[in-house]
């Protein structure tokens, strides 16, 4: 997969999925074993620093002083 932006932050392995943050204001999931997008979440602005995963919950800081929490759907 090629982001259409730049990528920013570190980025988060989780299971099979690679998490990380793009300069569009999305964070994506990518799968690990085939490269294809799973889910992206709109932040509302570029990801920051490294996501969390937890209890299949991915937490993440934003550009512009936010913290967000999604639930993954798969």
């Amino acid at each position: 997969m090629k982001a259409d932006s730049r990528i920013f932050g570190k980025i988060e392995i989780e299971d099979d999925k690679i998490i990380f943050g793009a300069n569009d204001g999305n964070i994506y999931c990518v799968d690990a074993k085939g490269g294809k997008k799973v889910e992206n979440f709109n932040a509302g602005s570029a990801g920051l620093g490294k996501a969390f995963v937890n209890d299949n919950k991915l937490y993440a800081g934003t550009f512009d002083g936010n913290m967000v929490c999604y639930t993954f759907l798969s």
